[in-house]
């Protein structure tokens, strides 16, 4: 870790760095279109980026020395913890997104209540997140695990409820529906005709009603904790598969570079595969730039 000294004893971490409001306004600008042009895969996004969101920033900013590692890979972790903070929390009653200010509004006890279950929220109440709907559109993920969290907390009240009346009901007629078969005692529970012929369904229960039970929050920021942790191992799988496919295309992509000899395509294919984002640049550029960029590397000059 590259560390440099400051005053006695203090320690600052050079992979640190402050953003600008229009940095952060560029990437955003850079991450919205690579998505349009295909580079989101459901494991993240594809190999090599994080390469092309650099050269971005080096064209808006050609003196920068913000880099793909480790600048712009931490600025996205942390855009996707707020982002994942916000979503969960927006789907707790009594917390709404205002979009004028683009701030939370938050009632205190609900707010309380969240915070219990979600550390990274503390201090995002008072705070304005000016790219919290760009992060839904570059982020956007299925929240299955969620939904079916929801789903079950729903089967569980539910069921709860149901035993509640069983118990009412038992002691209510005693020992009546002893000896009914379970047809019998099925319809029992069937809604009753409204005279037309019809049957009354039974009225959907709205999210929101257990969307502020503590059971509900915690599975809800658990199941996003748990959907980050699969996506950043699908991530990594995706990664090592894609990175072991282009290691064997490098030969047969030197093949068509004009004027090399076996030698030199041996050479180039070494640098390449031993330099994962090196070899993931030379596989985005058009046919006529890999020639310059292979003659660079043959003349030590990259």
């Amino acid at each position: 870790m590259e560390l440099a000294f400051r005053g006695q004893g203090k320690k600052i971490d050079k992979r640190r760095r402050s953003w600008t409001n229009r940095e952060e306004e560029v990437l955003i600008t850079a991450l919205k279109d690579i998505v349009s042009k295909g580079w989101k895969c459901e494991t993240g996004f594809r190999t090599g980026y994080l390469k092309l969101l650099e050269r971005s920033m080096l064209k808006a900013f050609p003196s920068t020395d913000i880099r793909a590692e480790p600048h712009i890979n931490s600025k996205l972790h942390v855009w996707k913890k707020y982002h994942g903070s916000l979503a969960s929390m927006l789907g707790v009653s009594g917390i709404t997104w205002n979009d004028s200010n683009k701030m939370i509004d938050a009632q205190d006890d609900a707010w309380d209540l969240y915070v219990k279950t979600d550390s990274n929220a503390r201090t995002m109440r008072y705070k304005s997140w000016p790219f919290y709907q760009d992060w839904c559109e570059i982020f956007v993920k299925e929240r299955v695990i969620r939904d079916n969290a929801e789903q079950f907390a729903d089967a569980v009240q539910e069921l709860e409820t149901n035993k509640g009346k069983e118990k009412e009901a038992g002691a209510e007629f005693g020992c009546v529906f002893e000896g009914h078969d379970d047809e019998n005692e099925m319809s029992v529970c069937q809604p009753q005709s409204d005279g037309t012929g019809k049957k009354q369904a039974p009225k959907k229960r709205k999210l929101s009603d257990c969307s502020s039970d503590p059971f509900v929050t915690a599975i809800n920021v658990f199941c996003d904790r748990l959907d980050a942790r699969f996506e950043d191992i699908a991530r990594r799988i995706g990664f090592e598969y894609d990175v072991s496919n282009a290691r064997r295309e490098v030969y047969g992509a030197l093949g068509r570079v004009p004027g090399l000899q076996v030698r030199d395509k041996l050479t180039v294919a070494k640098f390449l595969v031993n330099k994962t984002e090196d070899m993931d640049l030379f596989f985005s550029l058009p046919e006529e730039d890999r020639v310059e960029m292979v003659n660079m590397i043959l003349a030590g000059q990259y």
